[in-house]
């Protein structure tokens, strides 16, 4: 399996700890009818938090579907868990936050 696209960020926890958080979206594969195209969210380079594959009608419509879910997911676990983000380890230690809009910016 390729990856399509990938991203890491870090994530401040209530404690003040920083969780490296990793993104991917898989190129789809072609499946019997339909393509699959799996997503994840890799807390720490260990700890898979989420997996899933979503399915579509072709590779566009797959990969769209599996970017749309995974902002979904990656934001209900943010509001559970994480007060602040950060696009880079530098940003962390300087103090300078990002919003979830940077990271999945809307149109």
């Amino acid at each position: 399996m390729h990856i399509a696209l990938e991203k890491t960020f870090y994530a401040r926890k209530p404690d003040s700890t920083v969780d490296e958080l990793h993104m991917t979206v898989f190129e789809p594969v072609a499946q019997d009818v339909d393509f699959g195209a799996k997503i994840s969210l890799v807390r720490n380079q260990v700890e898979t938090v989420f997996e899933q594959t979503m399915y579509g009608v072709d590779p566009w419509q797959a990969t769209m579907l599996g970017i749309v879910t995974l902002r979904l997911r990656v934001s209900l676990f943010l509001k559970k868990s994480y007060t602040s983000l950060h696009y880079t380890r530098e940003c962390v230690e300087e103090g300078r936050e990002i919003t979830f809009d940077v990271l999945f910016p809307q149109v």
